[in-house]
């Protein structure tokens, strides 16, 4: 029987991958890519670990990282290297031109192509795992789609509120953490859209802060 040292020993190993990406970035950062990333003191640095913990711990849980299973088959996958890979270098796409853009920033071409061709790609990983949760028995299929749109009706009702005052501002570090709750399968699709998740919320972290998850810019 799993007792709860090993748990705690994965959770352990899950949120040192998760510092190691976030560790990467901010190396990136100093290296100059992405150039607009804002500056961390050591305060700072420490408030935004807080946040990639908190939002780990709850990755674990709902991915299952903490079964013994899960946690052997990730690690030997290619899910630790595609995650270092996405939250290092996910942001040096802002310095390619053409790329350069933000949420609030006129989009081009070659942005929008690159837009369309990763959330195709991103749907067709949800899509599989969707597959993947819906062969499931009834019970575990439950479990599954409850909890996701218990965090769903989070998100929505944030947005409800933040939409009642002024425009909002959704961070990518919280999309790849939405993305990433809906890994909980030993197969690829589920091993990739947990690595890209994790890279996308440990990169958006690290390079533009913990910062509130509906931004309302000031008046």
């Amino acid at each position: 029987m799993d007792d709860e040292f090993a748990q705690l020993s994965r959770l352990a190993a899950f949120l040192a991958w998760l510092t190691a990406g976030y560790g990467l970035t901010r190396t990136s950062i100093h290296l100059g890519f992405p150039s607009d990333a804002l500056p961390a003191d050591a305060q700072a640095v420490v408030s935004d670990l807080a946040a990639v913990y908190l939002l780990g711990a709850v990755l674990f849980w709902l991915t299952r990282v903490h079964d013994a299973t899960r946690f052997e088959w990730l690690s030997c996958s290619a899910w630790p290297l595609v995650f270092l890979v996405v939250s290092t270098f996910f942001g040096a796409l802002n310095e390619v031109h053409g790329l350069d853009v933000s949420m609030v920033s006129p989009w081009g071409p070659v942005a929008w192509a690159v837009l369309g061709l990763a959330f195709g790609c991103t749907c067709i990983l949800f899509g599989l795992t969707v597959v993947s949760a819906c062969k499931l028995e009834l019970r575990a299929c439950t479990a599954y789609f409850a909890s996701r749109f218990g965090v769903g009706c989070f998100v929505l009702a944030q947005v409800c509120v933040a939409t009642k005052q002024r425009p909002i501002h959704v961070h990518h570090y919280y999309i790849g953490f939405i993305l990433a709750t809906m890994s909980a399968f030993n197969d690829s699709a589920s091993g990739a859209l947990l690595a890209v998740g994790c890279g996308l919320m440990t990169q958006g972290i690290a390079t533009y802060r913990a910062a509130p998850l509906f931004r309302t810019p000031c008046t």
